[in-house]
């Protein structure tokens, strides 16, 4: 029986809310005085359980200030939990934000090469696969000009075509697919279920629920910071479906 590609238990992050004048020490020495404006505490995600299989793929359902972000944050190991601890194997990449690592003053090739160093891909790997990723975006048109002056949608097709091409174990997207039409978006489906078939595994937040069925079979649906219900996808988006309409 193969590893987990990805294992988080009793995951939570906890935050402190309050004015930000009573984040120095000053204030905070008001505020045990006076007892007014301290800071109190404010859990973004906990109690989240999550465990990945090569080549499965897990859906983040929840209204806005659910918690999908933060949680995706931890399991990507750009964010510390507060409580819990999370295992991830192998080769990891994180779509977090469409335009994340781009130079706007480059030209598209430049930010192509970029966006491959930055995703771990070597010269030889990126000389090997860039007449594919340029394929895949439809970028030859744009080779030559500064990226500054593509649609954001083009500029997202710079990222994802790169990114799509590098062999990833496990492939975290932050509703990524609300940047471009929906051709490419369909492309780039596609090309995560290969990614799939090949072994790799999938967590994606997003707020389309014909997404999450399309692309995956597990779901976790976050409200509050808590998890509301977890397991087969069509099963947890029923579930999320019926708490909107019973409102």
């Amino acid at each position: 029986m193969s590893k987990p590609v990805l294992e988080a238990a009793d995951l939570g992050k906890q935050y402190w809310t309050g004015a930000r004048t009573h984040r120095t020490i000053l204030g905070r020495l008001r505020a045990a005085v006076t007892g007014q404006g301290a800071l109190s505490p404010r859990w973004a995600v906990r109690h989240a359980d999550v465990a990945l299989e090569p080549g499965s793929a897990l859906a983040v359902i929840g209204p806005n200030g659910a918690g999908k972000s933060t949680l995706l944050l931890m399991l990507a190991g750009l964010l510390s939990p507060t409580e819990g601890r999370v295992r991830a194997r192998g080769r990891i990449g994180a779509f977090l934000c469409g335009g994340a690592g781009l130079y706007p003053e480059l030209g598209v090739e430049d930010n192509i090469r970029l966006t491959a160093a930055l995703f771990g891909m070597s010269a030889r790997e990126l000389s090997s696969r860039r007449d594919a990723i340029v394929a895949f975006g439809e970028l030859e048109p744009y080779l030559s000009s500064r990226l500054g002056e593509l649609s954001a949608g083009y500029q997202a097709r710079v990222v994802f075509s790169t990114a799509l091409h590098v062999p990833f174990d496990l492939i975290l997207f932050d509703e990524v697919f609300a940047v471009g039409d929906g051709n490419f978006a369909a492309r780039c489906l596609e090309r995560i279920r290969e990614a799939r078939r090949g072994g790799a595994s999938v967590v994606l937040a997003t707020h389309s629920l014909k997404l999450a069925e399309d692309a995956c079979d597990a779901a976790l649906y976050l409200d509050g910071g808590k998890v509301k219900a977890a397991g087969a996808c069509d099963a947890t988006v029923r579930h999320y479906k019926k708490v909107m309409k019973d409102g």
